[in-house]
């Protein structure tokens, strides 16, 4: 698989060089955003950061260049840095929901609740969404809105690992440590794994749990 991985990797720059070659912008788009989502499947994100940023000298402005560079900072643990790319993409293209998508879930995760509801659409099937918002409406005291959005998240993706990792911030916030392990422990075994940045975080909760042996 990662043979797979990096083999399609050189495909791509070859292709961007050739392109390249002849000042085809227009067809190194797709081939940018391909070799982003291939360095995202081998949690290479240093890298995808490295192959935005390129695109974006390239072709600046680049929605999806703007987005792999967000999810790249995000998934990297810089949260300010990714709310700050999402937020240029919002500005450029106001009605894009992906980047409000990924911004909504960045604020709801951050605790700002009312700004994450700005952007997260209710409407959407997106189980990062669904949970996201769950996140956002209990923190607001909006408890049965609350769990109907995260059974939504939970039936589109049973063993999303966000998805429990968000139900587990809920179970903390409501004093639920039982559901909260289940739900940490979920998380961590679930597929597919999640940044290491953000796997560490559900270690750190669980970590904090009464009876939980933490390693020396």
């Amino acid at each position: 698989m990662a043979g797979d991985l990096e083999e399609a990797a050189r495909l791509l720059r070859t292709a961007l060089s050739l392109y390249g070659a002849v000042d085809d912008l227009a067809a190194a788009k797709p081939l940018y955003a391909a070799l982003i989502e291939v360095r995202f499947a081998q949690g290479d994100y240093g890298t995808a950061v490295d192959v935005a940023r390129e695109a974006l000298t390239v072709l600046p402005g680049n929605q999806q260049a703007l987005l792999g560079l967000a999810y790249s900072r995000w998934y990297q643990g810089h949260v300010a840095d990714a709310i700050t790319v999402l937020s240029e993409a919002v500005a450029d293209q106001p009605g894009g929901p992906t980047a409000r998508r990924a911004r909504g879930q960045i604020l709801a995760d951050l605790g700002r609740a009312m700004a994450a509801l700005g952007d997260l659409d209710p409407e959407d099937d997106d189980p990062d969404t669904r949970s996201a918002l769950a996140l956002a409406l209990d923190a607001l005291g909006r408890v049965e809105e609350a769990d109907r959005e995260m059974e939504s998240a939970l039936d589109l993706a049973p063993d999303r690992p966000r998805t429990h990792l968000r139900l587990a911030r809920v179970a903390l916030r409501r004093g639920d440590s039982s559901l909260a392990r289940e739900s940490l422990q979920r998380t961590l075994a679930g597929q597919p794994e999640l940044p290491p940045a953000h796997a560490a975080e559900a270690e750190r909760l669980l970590e904090t749990l009464p009876g939980t042996d933490v390693a020396p």
